[in-house]
């Protein structure tokens, strides 16, 4: 796992030094925005030889995660997001930080009009529960919308999945919906 861990954080290096030498060539707005987010949760555990599998659903409002996108060039820009959830109830408390690093691919590019991205990515998930944590990485990918409100502001929508790699018996598949906004620098 931590060699999983390791090469997450080098492609993350790697990726934004790709960026910063891209974004220094190529002068685009940037995209700041902010997600509330759907999603439901299919977690596997190992119990011995037996996989017990527990669905829930999580509702993330108003805010999941925010974000910003340095274009490349008109098609590619790298987005870093960020997000982090705590709940209490019961007597009990968990937190869940997650940190991606996705490549925006825009499949259209007129500002007036909806524009359709895909969205891969590489992450990585920190979990506590009382005094149990556990890291991990993530991979996944997101198809999406941006549909223009003004000239520097979008709502935007994504469907997305999310792969939680094993660590210690437990692993996870995620999907779900974001709802945001997005407001342009330029």
């Amino acid at each position: 796992m931590r060699s999983l861990c390791r090469a997450t954080v080098s492609g993350f290096v790697a990726l934004l030094a790709c960026a910063s030498a891209g974004f220094a060539q190529h002068r685009s707005a940037v995209e700041l925005g902010a997600d509330a987010g759907l999603f439901h949760y299919s977690v596997n555990t190992e119990v011995g030889n037996v996989t017990v599998n527990t669905t829930f659903t999580q509702f993330e409002l108003p805010m999941r995660s925010i974000r910003a996108a340095f274009p490349i060039d008109e098609t590619y820009a790298i987005e870093p997001a960020a997000g982090w959830v705590y709940t209490s109830g019961n007597g009990t408390s968990a937190s869940d930080f997650n940190a991606d690093l996705g490549l925006i691919m825009n499949l259209t590019r007129d500002p007036r009009a909806w524009n359709w991205f895909l969205r891969p990515f590489l992450g990585f998930q920190h979990s506590s529960t009382g005094s149990r944590t556990l890291d991990r990485a993530t991979l996944g990918a997101g198809i999406g919308l941006r549909v223009p409100a003004t000239d520097r502001i979008s709502m935007r929508y994504e469907a997305r999945y999310r792969y939680l790699a094993k660590n210690e018996g437990t692993s996870a598949n995620v999907v779900g919906l974001l709802a945001g906004i997005s407001v342009y620098t330029r």
